[in-house]
């Protein structure tokens, strides 16, 4: 494949090899996490980087205070109903507690603890799923996919699609499978620290790991509490990865379906079966006018008749380069630093 493009043919797509290519993108949930708050834009990063922890300092702040002060509770009650209600399980109450027993005060503050800890898990949960799309993205990006095995007629574009669908429906197996070992090791926890039956130990896991919590069942010794904590914040951890990653099944495979569409209209043969037609329609609202248009041009026009690339940032690009050339036709390299430079210069 001819990767030239520009006037006589000056310069090459990027390969995977290129300096640009070698950045480090973050390849997993914690990697994403971390740089989203330690990578933002220099605007936002300091919000994130004193807010998120205050904001969650607010929150462990005034769940110890319900649980201490104004329920009366162990510290261990406090944090067993701290993970309980992060996670939104939310078996109840623990110990002895019960609405009828609380005053108008506990009432009213556990409306509020509520709310506090819902706000708090949807933020924590918004930022793992997002984590997950970014992180699973990065790394389908890094693995080496081989040209060689294009077969001619087909969209390079609709194979990529497939092949990231493929790679997401892997990766959603490989995380239902450690959701099942997790849930064999709750089972056998559960019962031995609680001295519970098979069945009553597994409720309790599917309440838990699903974040059900319908309440008939939960730990009432220390062990089990603890292990309450644990088991539920890892659960939960491990349940997001899970949607955050089947969130964006359906989204892709849309995509792929219209992308696939589209091709077909610009001769792209399907799976199997020969090439089908141009759309002539389609070819006419590629060349408006009747001048010439270079292959970049036309490369252009093709890309955005398939939305693989948006008109506003075709825009951004002709603007920066209408700023760097003063109006002539085509731009080196030495040409492009010095505009830059006196730009940079006179706009201080």
């Amino acid at each position: 494949m001819d990767k030239s493009y520009g006037s006589n043919h000056t310069y090459t797509l990027l390969d995977d090899q290129d300096a640009l290519a070698q950045h480090q993108k973050p390849q997993t949930m914690w990697q994403s996490l971390r740089s989203f708050f330690l990578k933002g834009s220099h605007k936002y990063e300091h919000r994130l980087l004193c807010g998120a922890p205050l904001v969650l300092l607010a929150c462990l702040g005034y769940a110890y205070y319900f649980g201490l002060v104004t329920m009366r509770w162990t510290v261990l009650e406090t944090s067993y109903m701290f993970a309980i209600s992060v996670t939104t399980v939310g078996y109840g109450l623990p110990t002895e507690s019960d609405l009828d027993d609380l005053d108008s005060l506990q009432k009213w503050s556990l409306v509020g603890y509520s709310f506090a800890m819902v706000i708090l898990a949807g933020c924590v949960l918004a930022a793992i799923v997002a984590a997950v799309h970014e992180a699973a993205e990065n790394e389908f990006d890094a693995h080496h996919h081989d040209e060689e095995q294009h077969r001619a007629g087909r969209s390079r574009a609709v194979e990529a699609g497939r092949r990231r669908a493929i790679f997401l429906r892997q990766r959603v197996r490989r995380q239902l499978l450690e959701i099942l070992i997790l849930a064999f090791v709750g089972v056998f926890a559960i019962s031995f620290l609680e001295e519970w039956g098979f069945a009553d130990s597994s409720i309790w896991v599917a309440e838990t790991v699903t974040s059900l919590g319908f309440g008939e069942i939960q730990a009432e010794s220390t062990g089990g509490m603890v292990f309450t904590i644990v088991y539920s914040l890892v659960a939960t951890l491990l349940f997001a990865r899970v949607i955050g990653v089947i969130s964006a099944y359906p989204g892709l495979e849309l995509e792929n379906a219209s992308l696939s569409e589209a091709c077909a209209k610009l001769g792209f043969a399907h799976d199997k079966g020969p090439r089908p037609a141009m759309d002539e329609d389609v070819i006419a609202a590629l060349f408006p006018t009747q001048a010439p248009l270079a292959r970049g041009d036309v490369a252009l026009r093709v890309l955005l008749e398939l939305g693989r690339v948006e008109k506003a940032d075709v825009l951004d690009a002709y603007e920066v380069f209408d700023r760097l050339s003063g109006g002539m036709k085509e731009l080196n390299s030495e040409a492009a630093v010095r505009a830059a430079r006196g730009l940079g210069s006179s706009e201080v």
